[in-house]
């Protein structure tokens, strides 16, 4: 079974840095609104807004902000932390961790926030009491 544990759309201040040694329990889905830098591979890497990064369960995270092309000084992302009792992508070839250019994230994110209304929408159907 797959399903999403919380999701959210996040702004942070300059200076912000995730580092997680054992990462989540689960999958971490992150589409950047803003520019960023993700360590990969031993180094950072500058990482333009609209990337996105999959992380899989209990893989270390290591990004944040980054002050290059980002006149507002935070950093924004949408992040889907999935949980799931099958790989969600064949281990050997998705690139896990690294960063992946998008054709158009406007799209994604759009997907991003249809799928946060239709979760909250849900949620407070099922978490509010009926008149």
């Amino acid at each position: 079974m797959v399903g999403i544990i919380r999701l959210g759309e996040t702004v942070h201040d300059k200076g912000f840095v995730v580092d997680r040694s054992r990462g989540h329990p689960c999958y971490l889905f992150l589409l950047l609104n803003t520019p960023g830098k993700f360590y990969v591979d031993g180094s950072w890497q500058e990482t333009p807004a609209g990337t996105v990064v999959v992380f899989q369960p209990g893989q270390k995270h290591l990004y944040g902000y980054t002050g290059k092309d980002n006149p507002g000084g935070t950093y924004a992302d949408c992040w889907i932390h999935i949980e799931s009792d099958l790989p969600l992508f064949h281990k050997v070839n998705f690139p896990f961790g690294k960063p992946i250019k998008t054709r158009n994230a406007a799209e994604y994110r759009e997907l991003f926030r249809l799928i946060l209304r239709e979760y909250f929408g849900t949620c407070l159907l099922y978490t509010s009491p009926s008149p």
